[in-house]
């Protein structure tokens, strides 16, 4: 039954009647944001999987292997940062900043099938790519949060799911492909460069507004608040954790099953890969005196941490 027109002037009344109206627009947009997300998230984890192809052809120190990680990590905490700071998302259209962001870290992907696997430039191009992804990852969710009614929480879970998914697709594409590492990075860039032209298709929903001047007063705001500083702790916690795991699982592959292997029978295999199994045998390497179940405690701390708080 349809409510009485006496009580639809309620702010709330219109918001959902206005949400309703838009179905068919949220269905199609957040398909199409899906599959960009995806795409484009493709180039962040691309070094992390073609690092074990490149050892097989090349000499890299392990210092070359950790800059080709961390260098995205670090690109990304930078480019949250200035993005949070200038309230880019607050301030500009957000299909350009996404297009620009994903369309550039093509770019830059693509150029590293061109240069030689490690050295200065390499890593200002991983970077860079870092510093866009934060236009990508962060502005996605803010889209599918515009088409939101009463679902905020499951359009974030598909955001979620779809950037993890896109994460991990050149791990997929090494595995399963057999390819070698120009081929992952060229495939990479080219879903990101894909990943631009498809946020052409996408609209904005209706519960978007766009800020007019930066209030830097939102910084100190956002830490006093102890929902949002907790928030923000915990998931520090979770990337410490989700973030190292994605950076060892392609250098150690062999560790996942002999971990495995050697655990408890009271610890369930599922525990271990969510705590970060691959880090577990690289401490055995170093302490082999010490038992699994505190070593396993030892690597899953910051995440402990996180479900505490």
């Amino acid at each position: 039954m349809e409510p009485d027109e006496s009580i639809a002037g309620s702010d709330n009344f219109v918001w959902v009647a206005s949400a309703r109206s838009h179905r068919p627009q949220k269905r199609r947009s957040l398909a199409l944001l899906l599959l960009a997300q995806v795409a484009a998230m493709a180039v962040w984890f691309s070094s992390s999987a073609v690092i074990a192809v490149i050892k097989q052809t090349h000499a890299i120190s392990s210092a070359d292997e950790a800059l080709l990680t961390s260098a995205v990590q670090v690109g990304f905490v930078t480019g949250t940062l200035l993005s949070a700071a200038f309230s880019l998302p607050d301030r500009f259209e957000l299909r350009r900043l996404f297009m620009a962001s994903s369309g550039v870290a093509a770019c830059a992907t693509c150029v590293l099938a061109l240069l030689p696997p490690t050295g200065t430039s390499v890593i200002a191009l991983r970077f860079l790519t870092g510093i866009c992804m934060a236009g990508v990852y962060p502005v996605g969710l803010r889209l599918a949060a515009s088409w939101a009614a009463g679902d905020l929480g499951v359009l974030i879970g598909l955001l979620v799911g779809a950037l993890t998914l896109g994460s991990a697709s050149p791990h997929l594409l090494v595995a399963l492909g057999r390819a070698d590492w120009r081929t992952t990075y060229g495939v990479a860039g080219a879903c990101a460069a894909g990943a631009a032209l498809l946020m052409k298709l996408v609209q904005v929903g209706p519960n978007i507004r766009i800020a007019t001047r930066i209030d830097f007063k939102k910084i100190a705001q956002a830490w006093r608040s102890p929902s949002v500083r907790l928030a923000n702790m915990g998931y520090l916690g979770h990337m410490w954790e989700l973030h190292a795991m994605w950076a060892w699982m392609p250098v150690r592959p062999p560790v996942v099953a002999t971990a495995a292997a050697q655990a408890p029978a009271s610890l369930p295999t599922p525990a271990l890969h969510h705590v970060g199994l691959p880090r577990s045998r690289v401490i055995l390497e170093g302490s082999e005196h010490l038992e699994l179940e505190r070593i396993v405690a030892l690597i899953a701390s910051p995440q402990k941490t996180a479900w505490g708080i």
